[in-house]
């Protein structure tokens, strides 16, 4: 579990760097993924990617900076 805490440090850190996501809309995201159960409570155990759209690919994020 600390190897997997340490390599996803890692990764929110070099995307946080380059500009792909800032940490307030990383905080935000964790909040609303953390709530999509209708609990609150720091733990996730839905889907770890949202439904596909049959209508088209999914947009990214927009980057506003």
């Amino acid at each position: 579990m600390d190897e997997l805490r340490l390599f996803i440090a890692a990764l929110l850190r070099l995307l946080c760097a380059q500009g792909t996501i800032d940490a307030n809309e990383l905080r935000s995201l964790v909040e609303a993924i953390d709530g999509e159960d209708g609990n609150a409570d720091g733990r996730h155990r839905g889907p770890l990617l949202p439904e596909a759209d049959p209508s088209g690919p999914a947009t990214p994020p927009s980057n506003s900076r």
